[in-house]
């Protein structure tokens, strides 16, 4: 079962709508200016309403189809990098889900998508979490190692949140730590949360792994893990996941702001 190759349509019939590839840029703190976007899948009703995405990542996972939304975004993010690349992004960060990761041949499909569209291999980082849904830990494991040994980023999501924890991050070759919303937004007004993520970044650091904060919302966020060491911010601070139209006219115009000023 050949999840991320272009031709096959898995999970196909579950879409009723129109799909659509959003972009939610992340800023670079040491550079002062957006460094890259997360690709989200986003789909339409026919009304032109969008889908809740939690409801249907949840119905996506039950039925069995979520690994063709992966399929699609990996696709259509690497079908945009060559323009973003323009754009001054020098990143994609697109999701893989548990039953993508348990696929030996996912990685030698990934890598015929990029020939394809001439990405390469440091411009994409795969975001893995929910990593207790995994049911072959030896399958996710040789796929991982296989993709980290072919130079492509390997980012643990949504840590502090369920199993993305200390031991998954010990285990497995991860270049990006990406601090849930949760822990993000528990360190207001806790000196224990405080002490805990301020903690978290000095490791990962020891270890030569980058941070990336979710869920900045307010300048003061964003300074404070600016100043526990934190490498890159994501955020409605920074803007909310954008249509392809209008991530470019954000990037034309904010690509190089400087967040952390007034």
């Amino acid at each position: 079962m050949e999840l991320l190759k272009e031709d096959g349509c898995i999970g196909e019939k579950a879409f009723h709508g129109e799909k659509e590839c959003f972009f939610q840029p992340f800023y670079n703190v040491e550079k002062k200016r957006i460094w890259g976007a997360e690709a989200l899948f986003r789909l339409k009703d026919e009304n032109g309403n969008y889908y809740n995405m939690d409801q249907l990542a949840a119905k996506a996972e039950e039925e069995g189809w979520i690994a063709e939304i992966d399929r699609w975004v990996f696709r259509e993010a690497c079908r945009r990098i060559p323009e973003l690349r323009a754009y001054g992004l020098k990143r994609i960060n697109i999701n893989l889900s548990p039953e993508v990761c348990e696929v030996p041949e996912t990685v030698p499909n990934i890598m015929q998508i990029l020939r394809k569209y001439e990405v390469s291999r440091s411009e994409v980082c795969m975001e893995i979490t929910e990593m207790c849904k995994v049911r072959n830990a030896e399958n996710f494991r040789c796929m991982v190692e296989q993709l980290s040994s072919q130079g492509i980023r390997l980012a643990l999501d949504d840590f502090g949140k369920g199993e993305s924890n200390l031991l998954r991050l010990s285990q497995i070759p991860f270049q990006t730590l990406k601090l849930d919303k949760e822990l993000v937004w528990g360190t207001e007004g806790s000196r224990m949360a405080e002490d805990l993520v301020e903690e978290i970044i000095r490791i990962a650091h020891r270890h030569n792994i980058q941070v990336t904060a979710e869920g900045i919302e307010t300048l003061d966020q964003a300074r404070t893990l600016a100043s526990w060491g934190c490498d890159y911010l994501q955020g409605y601070l920074i803007a909310p996941p954008l249509s392809y139209g209008k991530l470019l006219t954000f990037l034309e115009e904010n690509g190089k702001r400087n967040f952390l000023e007034e």
